[in-house]
């Protein structure tokens, strides 16, 4: 067998960590076995991506220690190998603001921490050791607000989600409840009476609203509403609010009905020991409130609804030492469900403690929970759970157990006094979880021919097992080997399929794409014969094979005399015959359209001239059987043909045309202008032509009918010279 020492790894909560054999793929007679082998086994993910000799782990959760990752495989000289890869999780550390402070009964302060390294945000939790001394509430992720309650001290606990937790001690002094000896004594102000409201600062320096009444013989004053939609104090005041025992000299008895209403960002209240009654609804709406102090050994008589449901579920009220059991008697504030009196309530140990259930049978990788109870019912104690052999089941903090490899243990529950029970567990080996589906990965590939990549593929579950068959539709196009390497074998698309045991597919579209042009093996012309009349046009086009072929394509004619073809393909009548046109690509392969040109002739027989008229009214007339051939040069008109040549003035000319608009017109001289109108024919059907001033800047557009022909007006430029452009040819003329 070959063996190696542990490869150490370490990372962050977080992190995904690569692993890797000392072996290539290519050296191992099969898939590799991974699995995580041992320590705090449920605080990472191991992930392996089909049959290959490396992996990835992820650490899920903070843990000390270390974990094992073993891998099993065969040589293809059928030498077994282990490889193991130690892997331990980095801390990161949380820094408070300040590890102590001393606080004032009814103070508040803040706690902020950061991190190291920096960079880091894990999840961090704020608690305290004793709330009946200072209670602590998180008002965002990196702030903790401490309330001091009563003399003492407490520990105010940052528990980390990726490091070891952080601790700060707030040590308390002073006293919730003023001293009657000390207190001032009432001196109502003596221009105040009954009836009259008036205004009074509180600790924190927020006016407070009240009222001077006489109850029961005593002039005194109450905390009212401003209004009925505003309370006592700015609805905006956050933190702590402290009512005073006395205003302008009166002792505070009441607290009105909705005094404090919707005042939501308050997160304390403390009542001084002079209120004796609090009205309905006083606090409604007041939903942030996490601390109620009360400081009457009396319990003030309470209206209904005094406070929000969630108020009563969630805020610890605080009372006068010895006064729990009066409060927790007293209606209304029996709501509470924590109500603290800064006394130890006896902690009662347990007697013996029961795990359930008592024995339980799982597979490999199969989990349960465990459970306990504690005899007494009311006993208090911490649990701590641990396997006797966790190679074999592992356990979490929170019960959950997981079986690791074939074998009986047991998982142990044991209290802080010593007391003890178990489960017995045993693991037996798992049956192949069978997958309910497969994942390839890329979904889709471009790759060029003689490229390559590889598919990876994902099952679900993720548990399940089966062998897996790598397959193409066209391995002309692309292979695909049994490791998933894919490789481009010519251009084309196909599809590369993984396929299970249990007949689950998925697959990557592949399109390869030659890296060098495609020659064509062979070209069609179309269409495959035509019959024009003479001075007739039309336009042949050709298609290669394959469709995805690269190639230059000739046109020419076998007998230019009878029709010519231009480089577009563009076919035109000269003289009655037959002759074939031509396509050829650069390497050799050809297809042809056979064309018959008849005789034809303008409308009604009317012979074909060219016409040019002068402002002396003489005219100058050429056949087109003398090829007249005409040209610009600057302000001239030049006309050439086998008969004669002429040059003419444009300043002189007043009209020049072909008297058949829609017959035989020279390839050189495409046009005919009359009237500001120049007409084109032999276009391709439905293409444009465009008119350029001198200066090429394009001025207007024409779009050629179904029969090529194209009727420009441009009577409505300026005078100058002017050039039009089609897909055919280029003509200069001048607008006069």
């Amino acid at each position: 067998m070959i063996a190696f020492s542990a490869v150490k790894k370490s990372g962050y909560v977080g992190d995904y960590i690569d692993l890797e054999l000392s072996k290539s793929y290519s050296e191992l007679s099969q898939s590799p076995g991974w699995k995580v082998f041992s320590g705090p086994v449920e605080c990472v993910t191991l992930q392996v991506a089909g049959y290959t000799n490396t992996a990835t782990v992820r650490i899920d959760k903070y843990f000390t220690g270390t974990v094992v990752i073993r891998c099993t495989y065969n040589t293809k000289s059928n030498m077994p190998g282990t490889e193991s890869f130690e892997i331990t999780c980095n801390p990161v550390y949380l820094n408070p603001s300040s590890t102590s402070m001393s606080l004032e009964v009814g103070d508040e302060e803040y706690i902020t921490y950061t991190t190291s390294p920096y960079g880091h945000s894990p999840t961090v939790e704020f608690s305290s050791s004793n709330e009946s001394v200072a209670s602590v509430a998180s008002v965002d992720d990196y702030t903790g607000r401490v309330t001091a309650h009563a003399k003492g001290t407490a520990i105010i606990t940052l528990s980390n989600s990726e490091g070891p937790e952080a601790k700060v001690t707030v040590s308390v002094g002073g006293s919730p409840n003023p001293d009657p000896d000390t207190d001032p004594d009432p001196n109502p102000d003596p221009t105040l009476k009954v009836g009259d409201r008036f205004y009074e600062k509180t600790k924190e320096g927020y006016d407070m609203q009240f009222y001077v009444e006489q109850t029961n013989g005593e002039i005194c004053c109450a905390v009212i509403p401003r209004s009925t939609y505003d309370p006592t104090i700015a609805k905006f005041a956050t933190g702590t609010i402290t009512i005073p025992r006395i205003a302008k000299g009166f002792l505070v008895r009441a607290i009105d009905n909705s005094a404090f209403g919707n005042c939501s960002k308050i997160s304390s209240i403390i009542i001084p020991n002079s209120v004796n009654s609090i009205q309905s609804f006083a606090f409604d709406g007041c939903t942030s409130l996490r601390s109620v102090t009360s400081q009457n050994e009396t319990p003030p008589k309470m209206g209904t609804s005094v406070f929000p449901s969630s108020v009563y579920n969630n805020a610890t009220l605080y009372v006068p030492e010895g006064c729990k059991t009066k409060y927790k008697g007293s209606n209304g504030w029996n709501y509470f469900k924590k109500i603290d009196d800064g006394t130890v309530d006896e902690v009662i140990e347990p007697t013996g403690i029961t795990v359930s259930p008592s024995s339980k049978t799982i597979e490999v990788g199969g989990t349960f929970y465990v459970s306990y109870s504690l005899t007494p019912s009311n006993a208090e104690t911490s649990v701590t759970w641990y396997s006797d052999d966790s190679s074999i089941a592992s356990i979490s903090s929170s019960g959950l157990v997981k079986g690791i490899k074939a074998g009986t243990t047991y998982i142990n529950a044991k209290t802080s006094n010593g007391k003890e029970d178990l489960c017995k567990v045993t693991v037996t080996s798992s049956s192949p979880v069978e997958p309910t589906g497969i994942t390839v990965s890329p979904s889709s590939k471009t790759i060029e021919v003689g490229g390559t990549f590889y598919a990876s593929y994902s099952l679900t579950p993720s548990n399940a097992e089966t062998s897996v068959t790598w397959y193409s539709d066209d391995s002309s196009i692309a292979t695909v080997s049994s490791s998933g390497l894919v490789k481009g074998i010519k251009a084309g698309t196909t599809y590369i399929n993984a396929k299970t045991s249990n007949g689950k597919e998925d697959w990557c579209k592949v399109t390869v794409t030659s890296s060098s042009p495609v020659e064509p093996t062979g070209i069609t012309v179309s269409p495959s014969s035509k019959t024009i009349e003479v001075g007739g046009t039309f336009y042949v086009s050709y298609s290669l094979t394959p469709s995805n072929a690269e190639t230059s394509v000739t046109w020419y004619s076998d007998d230019s005399s009878i029709a010519t073809v231009s480089s577009s393909g563009l076919v035109k009548g000269i003289k009655v015959g037959t002759t074939y046109i031509n396509a050829k690509t650069s390497n050799g392969k050809e297809d042809w359209c056979k064309v018959t040109v008849t005789g034809g002739a303008g409308p009604s027989g009317a012979a074909s001239n060219l016409v040019i008229t002068s402002k002396s009214g003489s005219k100058t007339i050429l056949p087109f059987d003398s090829n007249p051939i005409l040209t610009f040069d600057g302000e001239y008109l030049v006309v050439s043909s086998t008969l004669a040549n002429y040059t003419f003035s444009m300043d002189d000319i007043v009209d020049y045309r072909f008297d058949v608009t829609t017959g035989i017109i020279n390839k050189s001289v495409p046009a005919v202008i009359s009237n500001g109108h120049v007409i084109i024919t032999g276009l391709p059907n439905n293409s444009f032509a465009h008119v350029f001033s001198i200066g090429g800047e394009k001025v207007m557009s024409q779009q050629a009918n179904n029969d090529g022909v194209v009727d420009i007006d441009i009577n409505s430029l300026p005078k100058g010279v002017y050039v039009v452009s089609t897909q055919t040819t280029k003509i200069k003329i001048m607008n006069k």
